[in-house]
């Protein structure tokens, strides 16, 4: 038996109520380029983007096409982002920000000094890339010129964009408590706290007006719904993904879609 990368899916309804819970396999094994993504996103043209863990990988329903670019110092990418112009962007564990143009993989921007080695969510404005740091704050680079701009000192652990609202998971020293915030143009809100003492690898998802927050508590997967009111449900997870490492969830076409390392079956 040997460990691979699947995506599972289930639908928003399955999983918030625990019914029919339904998965399966994104491709067969013998298909993928490498072993292990990260992300995954579908583009305006409905082009499948993986994040690997041999560069950024695009599946267009034929053939999988593997980009990368020369001043790379880490080809594995993260955090797959379509801004409203239908660009590709994504980045890496050295601060790296790069974008997909003309079907080349484009440097946009070396942010090393701002992430501390940490790797970083971020979201693409029209005129700016705003970069959510876990030590330093958040942070504003102007698409043109490249200045960067401080805009918060919030400690963001992960990010998740919905409906064009982006919503934060925050560490808040020195107390080290933690929070959901809503972060509009510059402005950092404060919209409920949350315990997450003890945990590993918490992240949020936005759906709608609603959030997912996932963690490992125990070598187990947690799920906490937290719906518009704020009022916060623990949710069954299913047997299949309990102890998996999970690296990412998404919502696509209305199904969330669970990156994980375990596979089923053997490679021959």
């Amino acid at each position: 038996m040997s460990r691979l990368f699947v995506i599972l899916f289930l639908t928003c309804s399955s999983i918030l109520y625990a019914q029919n819970v339904v998965y399966d396999h994104l491709f067969n094994t013998d298909q993928l380029p490498t072993a292990i993504y990260y992300d995954i996103v579908e583009d305006y043209n409905y082009n499948i983007w993986l994040a690997s863990g041999n560069g950024l990988v695009k599946y267009d329903g034929d053939q999988f096409i593997t980009y990368t670019n020369e001043k790379q110092r880490a080809i594995t990418v993260f955090n797959l982002t379509i801004d409203k112009d239908g660009i590709l962007w994504c980045n890496n564990l050295y601060g790296q920000i790069f974008y997909v143009k003309d079907d080349q993989l484009q440097f946009f921007y070396d942010a090393r000094d701002l992430t501390g080695g940490q790797l970083s969510p971020f979201q693409v404005k029209e005129a700016s890339v705003q970069l959510f740091t876990r030590n330093n704050g958040i942070f504003s680079i102007n698409r043109k010129s490249k200045v960067v701009e401080k805009i918060s000192s919030k400690l963001t652990l992960s990010a998740t964009t919905s409906s064009g609202a982006t919503q934060l998971l925050s560490l808040n020293p020195p107390q080290d408590d933690f929070s959901i915030d809503l972060i509009d143009n510059e402005t950092v809100t404060s919209i409920t706290s949350i315990d997450l003492s003890n945990v590993i690898a918490p992240m949020i998802t936005r759906f709608d007006e609603e959030l997912l927050v996932h963690y490992m508590l125990n070598n187990q997967n947690k799920i906490i719904h937290i719906d518009a009111q704020n009022r916060k449900t623990p949710l069954k997870v299913p047997q299949e993904l309990r102890t998996n490492r999970i690296y990412n969830l998404k919502i696509i076409n209305d199904q969330l879609w669970f990156c994980t390392n375990d596979g089923s079956g053997d490679i021959l």
